[in-house]
């Protein structure tokens, strides 16, 4: 497969910071810090049994794993803002039909807003496979 869009070539100016280099940086090692806070959290005791029995994980307590789990969390919201607005071109191109030069619902863009529309279905109707997942973790379904 062939890129359509053409890439900017290096200008003169390479040395100097890359604020897309940057974010999309950012942007990915905040990810690795949600998704390992994730599953730290999904794993830990929570409640009385986690803070009396001074529970941690790589010397980071529980309310630490939250800290960093809600604060990189909220980063992502202006992180991919910032990354929208810095890679907007690509991003059009990429939503553009070829042929018609036009924008249209692509198939992989379909795909992805009905897996989510699903799974967050799935999460706050409270269905066996996500309801178990979250109990694992003591976030109690309580239905």
């Amino acid at each position: 497969m062939t890129a359509t869009c053409p890439t900017r070539p290096r200008s003169a100016h390479a040395d100097r910071f890359q604020m897309r280099a940057f974010v999309s940086l950012l942007l990915i090692a905040s990810g690795v810090l949600v998704i390992g806070s994730g599953i730290v959290l999904l794993l830990a005791p929570s409640g009385r049994l986690a803070f009396a029995g001074g529970w941690s994980a790589l010397g980071v307590d529980r309310q630490g794993w939250i800290g960093l789990h809600d604060v990189f969390g909220l980063l992502w919201v202006p992180l991919l803002l910032a990354h929208a607005a810095l890679n907007r071109k690509p991003i059009l191109c990429y939503l553009k039909d070829r042929v018609r030069k036009t924008f249209a619902v692509r198939r992989e863009a379909l795909a992805a807003v009905t897996l989510t529309v699903l799974v967050a279905t799935l999460v706050v109707a409270r269905v066996v496979p996500v309801a178990q997942l979250l109990a694992l973790g003591g976030h109690g379904m309580g239905r």
